[in-house]
């Protein structure tokens, strides 16, 4: 909230946030401070992640990960579950809502549509960074779809600094193989403990 009052904003200027998954520390780890601080509602992820963010608890018994609850404040309820195609209309800006599953079963990129810009969660890998994917095959086909979106000026990904022009392509191309290269490792190395 502090960076928001160093631009001269104020958190009740935040009407809606939207959540891309349910992952927690940089997806939906501050939350509930958020909606607590602002009053705003919540847009999230696939329908199929919304039980993950409205019970934190929930998410750390069918996802045990070490640490999960001391990475997400509390859990926050969905006000709009998101699904493909939805437009999200904010002050003339329109949104629209990409299913991309792969990096987990309900991520969502948004397609700034105007400007051409693409905000892609963490659907698009970056090479070198942690390789989080809950199914390798549907992240592919899911930069596939990525990539087949025509006129993407600008790429916001949660990874990466933004990319524009001919460094699009690339970094996709790069996060695909990334996905494929650390998958192959998984799997030569789960086969070897049978």
């Amino acid at each position: 909230m502090d960076h928001l009052e160093k631009m001269g904003r104020s958190p009740r200027d935040i009407s809606l946030l939207i959540l891309t998954h349910s992952h927690p520390f940089d997806h939906i780890w501050a939350a509930e401070s958020v909606v607590e601080a602002s009053g705003c509602k919540v847009a999230a992820a696939h329908e199929m992640e919304v039980s993950w963010i409205e019970d934190v608890d929930l998410q750390a018994r069918q996802r045990p990960a070490p640490g999960l609850q001391s990475l997400v404040e509390g859990s926050v309820k969905v006000d709009r579950p998101l699904k493909e195609g939805d437009l999200l209309e904010l002050s003339g800006l329109s949104l629209k809502v990409i299913h991309t599953p792969g990096n987990s079963k309900g991520s969502i990129p948004l397609l700034l549509q105007e400007d051409c810009v693409l905000i892609t969660g963490d659907a698009v890998p970056v090479k070198g960074e942690l390789p989080i994917y809950n199914d390798a095959l549907k992240s592919g086909r899911s930069i596939e779809k990525l990539k087949a979106l025509e006129g993407i000026q600008v790429l916001l990904s949660a990874w990466d600094e933004p990319r524009e022009g001919s460094q699009i392509e690339r970094i996709m191309a790069e996060g695909q193989k990334y996905i494929s290269r650390i998958h192959k490792a998984v799997l030569k190395v789960s086969n070897g403990f049978h």
